[in-house]
């Protein structure tokens, strides 16, 4: 009797933590779905794209434009990108967008060295360029913005074409690169991950046909 009695309250409780859970699962389909409509309303029509000068002018539906999803923050909204295969290092080739406060947000652009990105609650991203020298920049995605928590720095020596003796910093403050990499951890430490350079092979162009098969 007792062991019936005991199967009976472990079945009760086990169905209702599946229905408190239940408003969870709903409410993030939801807004995932959302999210999902405004990206497909923006790729589909035509809008001006990310920080261009007043004499290049790029859109959506302009030529060589590719896009995918990826949750950052791990909260089952995706975030969408978006590469211009067109764009200078200046502009940046790769984009990140958003769904903030029910509408779509540019949240940062990247030129395309390396970027890569951690699906995590920490909304990991990193990403390295080189313009007189080296940088390696670590930042997070808090669902509204993307901030960056620390960063390397080496100059570049001319005579050997090399990169010099790497400077660590967590926000403004150089730190040893011991405490740089066990801040980092959490921040690349990730189920899925991805990895966008030049060129990428691992997103879509924005046609009716990939939009359709991609964006859901």
């Amino acid at each position: 009797m007792k062991k019936y009695l005991k199967l009976i309250v472990v079945t009760f409780v086990i169905q209702a933590i599946c229905i408190s859970m239940t408003p969870f699962f709903t409410m993030a389909a939801s807004k995932k779905e959302h999210a999902v409509r405004i990206y497909n309303e923006f790729l589909g029509h035509t809008h001006k794209l990310w920080g261009y000068s007043a004499y290049r002018t790029v859109k959506t539906t302009s030529q060589g434009i590719k896009f995918r999803l990826f949750d950052i923050n791990a909260d089952g909204i995706p975030e969408l990108l978006v590469h211009d295969e067109r764009a200078s290092n200046a502009d940046g080739q790769l984009a990140i967008y958003g769904v903030v406060n029910g509408k779509i947000k540019f949240l940062s652009s990247y030129a395309i060295w390396e970027v890569t990105l951690y699906s995590n609650k920490k909304g990991g991203i990193y990403y390295e360029y080189c313009r007189g020298g080296g940088a390696g920049i670590y930042q997070r995605f808090d669902g509204k913005r993307i901030k960056e928590v620390q960063s390397w720095y080496a100059e570049l020596n001319w005579d050997t074409s090399k990169l010099g003796k790497k400077k660590y910093y967590i926000g403004k403050k150089r730190v040893t690169k011991r405490i740089f990499d066990t801040n980092k951890k959490s921040m690349i430490t990730a189920k899925y991950k991805i990895k966008i350079s030049e060129n990428p092979k691992n997103m879509y162009s924005n046609t009716s046909k990939n939009r359709k098969k991609y964006l859901r």
